[in-house]
């Protein structure tokens, strides 16, 4: 009866391993599929990245050939892509840190986006004053009364393109501070003793916008690529803006000051360049750069 009884005991302790081997089975199966589609994915967007920032140098040298006097922006640009495709390459990482690469990419795309408008809004800015020039030379010697007339014509297409439909900034200037007992900020162009940084600029006087509360959002890169301040998130529809900080000002289609202060993190700041972008809601309005030694 004994005997029997524990060869029952046993036959079920045997059905009971055999379970927990097939579960462990198919657990280390699973496993290993899900890691080996992660490694796949990781390797496809590492790879897509790449190819992004290839085609963004291609970009820059075709601008650095067409248009010499914008040599050195173009080359700090390259040099920003070349350093962030060796991290690509040397990195063992996961989607998750990826994403720090694509914001870095996106953020690349962007400034290229603001050196093309540049030196198409210059390209048109020479060929309209080659024609002035001409049409002007030509009307000086028939007839002076000629010359006030397109005095008069320039004028108005001055004040035509000062009412645009978006706000236009001026005087726009980025610099690090520190902050004074009484708040005063006070400008340093040394690194290790910058605080903060200000970003300061002027909201010119626009009759055509409709007037209202409106929110300003500042970007800072770092020379790392970096996105400096408090670093969140917002949605507009279907674009996605990062920015450093937030501010909600009340535009009556006045000239109005703005200034706006970025915390710097604990371990503060490096030396190189910084790039600040600057947007009503999702568009780009202003940008600018300043360097700290």
């Amino acid at each position: 009866m004994s005997e029997k009884r524990n060869t029952k005991v046993l036959k079920i302790l045997i059905a009971i391993l055999c379970i927990c081997l097939v579960g462990l089975g198919i657990y280390t199966v699973n496993f290993y599929q899900e890691n080996k589609q992660n490694n796949s994915l990781v390797e496809k967007e590492n790879e897509q990245l790449q190819k992004e920032l290839q085609e963004l140098k291609e970009d820059y040298q075709l601008l650095m050939e067409q248009h010499k006097n914008l040599k050195i922006d173009l080359k700090a640009e390259q040099d920003r892509i070349a350093e962030l495709t060796d991290s690509l390459k040397k990195m063992n990482g996961n989607l998750s840190s990826l994403q720090k690469y694509r914001m870095q990419v996106e953020v690349l795309k962007l400034e290229k986006q603001r050196l093309v408008t540049t030196v198409d809004s210059l390209s048109k800015e020479n060929t309209f004053l080659r024609s002035e020039i001409d049409s002007t030379s030509s009307i000086l010697v028939k007839n002076q009364r000629i010359i006030d007339s397109v005095n008069t014509q320039n004028k108005q297409l001055a004040e035509k393109v000062k009412k645009a439909s978006v706000l236009q900034l001026s005087e726009i200037n980025g610099q690090a501070v520190i902050l004074r007992n009484n708040k005063e900020a006070v400008e340093v162009t040394n690194a290790n003793r910058a605080e903060q940084l200000q970003v300061c600029f002027t909201i010119n006087e626009n009759p055509i916008i409709e007037a209202g509360e409106r929110q300003l959002f500042v970007q800072v890169i770092n020379p790392k690529n970096n996105l400096l301040g408090s670093k969140k998130t917002i949605k507009f529809k279907e674009k996605t803006l990062r920015y450093s900080s937030v501010n909600s000002i009340d535009y009556n289609n006045e000239q109005l000051d703005i200034c706006m202060l970025v915390k710097v993190a604990e371990k503060g700041l490096k030396e190189g360049r910084y790039v600040i972008n600057i947007f009503d809601s999702a568009t780009l309005i202003g940008s600018t750069s300043f360097t700290l030694k």
